[in-house]
């Protein structure tokens, strides 16, 4: 995507998203945004959006706290098959995080179908389910394969075309596959990644500190994606951090701790909090935390402590994982000395092994025989 032209609008509009508004002259269909906040100025950047509709004004809404809130574009293209053509006229919603927000029809604007029926309330309905699914198949199909060869020249497709395939109807309105698909196309291309680009030139620890309070599970999960090794940019954001690690969601907990790189080691409260909930946690967890001990230029103060102390409970990956931790950072004390020992002597032959090499590593660096 090329970047065009940016220019900001500045004035107060309080547009509130929620649920559905339909009347004689407007209809819209919005769902939940992240942050409800009044909009107090609107930026444009005039974007070249390259595999759809070509160059177009992307808009972003700002509150006075300068956080982005959601953005929109004007939708007007042709729905064309068979060489009948309809406008698509229609602002297409999105949230913060590129998230498929809702739309909104200029008044006295509707959508129709075949033989331009408008669309039913129901039907307004279903498009806005429809287009709320990130993961739906319709992604997946380019609009030649939404349309069967039509059994006559007279029928008509997508209000202006043929049958559709009878394989993808329960992912279209029907009657308007054409229209289904080019919003989905629209909402899940290349504006999502604009949006989404746009939003992290915003980030700052307050902002982010805000958002992963949202209510909205999709977008708590987008920021710790789009934070990953910059804990070092927004340290306030430790302790809401650790509260996501050590949490009952494994997924928001899985992706709290991938957020985190070995330089964030150089904490020493945060090291010492990850070993304490790595020695309690599933494997899983102590496994990806175990590589960030590996990995950081040092241990700080009873590390090695407080994993020793809790050998006898862990698995044998993560001991083995330990031995070789200690072989990293070079740790000799007495208390892991004998702990590796005791190891040696396992009847694991994998784990005895192990630790029989950390044993002559540290012989070979000291000159004294374990």
């Amino acid at each position: 995507m090329q970047l065009v032209g940016v220019q900001s609008l500045c004035y107060g509009i309080y547009l509130l998203f929620s649920g559905i508004l339909q009347g004689d002259e407007k209809i819209m269909y919005l769902n939940q945004r992240t942050l409800n906040l009044p909009v107090k100025q609107v930026n444009l950047r005039v974007v070249d959006f390259e595999s759809e509709i070509s160059i177009d004004t992307l808009y972003q809404y700002i509150s006075a706290e300068g956080f982005p809130i959601y953005y929109s574009r004007n939708i007007r293209t042709n729905v064309c098959f068979d060489n009948k053509c309809r406008l698509l006229d229609i602002i297409v919603y999105w949230n913060l995080t590129g998230r498929y927000l809702g739309f909104e029809l200029p008044e006295e604007e509707y959508l129709s179908k075949t033989d331009h029926d408008p669309f039913t309330e129901e039907e307004y309905v279903r498009l806005n389910e429809l287009l709320l699914n990130p993961t739906s198949p319709l992604g997946q199909y380019s609009y030649k394969e939404l349309i069967m060869e039509a059994v006559s020249t007279t029928e008509e497709v997508d209000g202006v075309s043929g049958a559709t395939s009878k394989e993808v109807l329960e992912f279209v309105v029907k009657g308007a596959a054409y229209t289904t698909h080019k919003l989905y196309e629209v909402i899940y291309g290349p504006t999502k990644t604009e949006i989404a680009n746009w939003t992290k030139e915003s980030f700052t620890s307050e902002f982010l500190t805000t958002l992963l309070q949202s209510e909205n599970y999709s977008d708590v999960v987008w920021v710790l994606e789009n934070i990953r090794g910059k804990l070092t940019l927004y340290p306030e954001l430790r302790n809401q951090l650790f509260s996501f690690i050590e949490g009952a969601d494994f997924t928001l907990s899985e992706k709290a701790i991938h957020v985190l790189v070995a330089a964030d080691l150089e904490d020493i409260a945060l090291q010492r909090n990850l070993a304490d909930f790595a020695v309690s946690t599933d494997a899983g967890k102590r496994k990806w935390i175990l590589e960030l001990f590996q990995h950081t230029e040092q241990l700080h103060g009873n590390i090695p402590t407080i994993f020793n102390g809790a050998v006898s409970q862990l698995d044998v990956p993560s001991i083995v994982k330990l031995l070789e931790i200690y072989t990293v950072h070079k740790i000799q004390s007495k208390e892991t000395i004998k702990m590796a020992r005791t190891l040696s002597r396992s009847k694991n032959a994998y784990l005895a092994n192990k630790a029989s090499l950390y044993l002559t590593f540290l012989s070979a660096q000291t000159n004294t025989i374990y």
